[in-house]
């Protein structure tokens, strides 16, 4: 999980906070003494980074900075929410930047600390890596290393900063032109593989990196690619990761590309992929490369569909969409006069400076409101049986023949579990899960849960 990122730092929690314009409150404490609500605040932006709701941190740490603005500690963590949102790192990296001048060696997490964890130096190192800076990057990598020795720090860093290096001083062992011509052959006239067990265990291990190393996932997906040069979802995910890392940003639009013409196919053996989220990032590719007529067009089509678990970012989304709109008006008009008007030129200048606010849906993590969970309750009224369909991230026309399934995430299972009815006896649930196969769904099959039968 990308939470865990805070290794052995100290998070303190108290009661929540309601967050209604939380934005806009105003705290007033002395250096000795914060204040009750500030204190709150802080805990509660703790909470939202322990459960990777970076969104909902974001807000209430940009409120408490704005109230204590040399607190290099809130500058860490809103490095690190905008680092895990946001595709241009430049914009996580300034906080870094700040951050990273003061270091607590024996740093513990509490409202009352203003000075940063020493990861702050491997994430700015991270951002710089993330932007192709690979000098900048492997000069900070090793300062990280150094201090690592005399302050607290987390050991997989430490492992992942040396492993960098060698990325940073080799490059093309993350991705090259020479890979992807090579993927770019492969995808000429086959088909989608069949996505077997050994396929499912492999884009698993891809996912859980991915999750919080775009790097390191890119390597994975890479070798994916080869294997399964026409699977949707390898190509949805690698041009995620690709969007992520500078260098090869440009090169993801043919990702998605590849992903649009089999993700629909009528074969259930290419499931899980996502046609809706595939459109959306074919509008972000585009946008960021400046075809906006291309990028309003996808945004148009996912806003007819638009998925309710991403409720939460449809501001961003329509924040996006409007900017393609405003800047494919002036493409237009550039190509009707033949040259650009003073107007245009003013009107993309203005644009041109405006922060880049391509917030990244959590494409890896479905957001399922809490109520539609399957919550086990635990109790001594024994088992009931069910069955499953599915376990990972699918596409939303797999469930067309299970409309009735619901979603389980048992704790210490990294991806949720689609099921589908409740039976007293398993032969009830054999029954069902030859219904669900005739169906469609050939991976069903019975498994037991310990809880209430209704």
């Amino acid at each position: 999980m990308k939470s865990k990122i805070l290794g052995s730092l100290v998070v303190l929690f108290v009661c929540a906070l309601s967050l209604k314009g939380v934005e806009n409150r105003a705290y007033v404490f002395s250096q000795d003494e914060l204040s009750k609500e500030y204190i709150q605040q802080f805990n509660e932006a703790m909470k939202f980074v322990e459960s990777e709701d970076y969104k909902e941190a974001l807000s209430l740490l940009t409120a408490l900075k704005a109230n204590n603005p040399n607190n290099a500690n809130l500058d860490f963590y809103l490095g690190l929410c905008k680092f895990y949102l946001m595709f241009d790192k430049n914009i996580s990296l300034e906080h870094f930047k700040i951050a990273s001048k003061s270091i607590s060696d024996k740093y513990i997490n509490t409202p009352e600390q203003n000075q940063a964890p020493v990861e702050s130096i491997y994430f700015e190192a991270l951002s710089y890596h993330y932007l192709g800076q690979y000098a900048e990057a492997k000069k900070l990598y090793e300062l990280y290393l150094v201090k690592s020795k005399t302050s607290r720090s987390d050991k997989k860093y430490v492992k992942s900063a040396k492993q960098k290096i060698e990325y940073c001083d080799n490059p093309d062992l993350v991705l090259s032109s020479a890979d992807l011509e090579q993927i770019s052959k492969k995808q000429e006239g086959s088909k989608p593989a069949k996505q077997d067990f050994a396929y499912k265990n492999k884009i698993s291990k891809a996912l859980e990196v991915m999750e919080y190393d775009h790097i390191e996932a890119l390597i994975l997906f890479k070798k994916m690619a080869m294997e399964y040069p026409n699977d949707p979802n390898v190509n949805y995910f690698m041009g995620i990761s690709m969007l992520n890392y500078l260098p090869y940003q440009k090169s993801a639009l043919g990702m998605f590309e590849v992903a649009d013409k089999m993700i629909v196919s009528p074969s259930s053996e290419t499931g899980l992929a996502c046609p809706t989220m595939n459109r959306y990032y074919m509008a972000i590719a585009n946008q960021i490369e400046g075809n906006h007529a291309a990028a309003l067009k996808y945004f148009e089509e996912v806003e007819k569909v638009y998925p309710e678990k991403f409720t939460a970012f449809k501001s961003d989304f329509n924040e996006k969409m409007e900017l393609s709109r405003r800047l494919a008006k002036v493409e237009t008009s550039e190509v009707v006069a033949g040259e650009l008007t003073l107007a245009n030129v003013e009107n993309k200048l203005e644009i041109k400076a405006e922060k880049d606010l391509h917030v990244v849906f959590p494409e890896t993590k479905p957001r399922v409101q809490l109520q539609t969970m399957d919550r086990i309750e635990y109790s001594n009224s024994g088992y009931y049986y069910t069955v499953q369909i599915g376990e990972g991230f699918m596409r939303e026309d797999y469930f067309e023949k299970a409309k009735d399934y619901r979603i389980s995430r048992p704790k210490g299972s990294k991806y949720p579990r689609y099921l589908v009815g409740k039976y007293s006896t398993e032969s009830e649930a054999a029954s069902k899960k030859e219904e669900l196969k005739t169906a469609g769904y050939s991976d069903a099959f019975v498994t037991r849960y310990k809880g209430r039968l209704n």
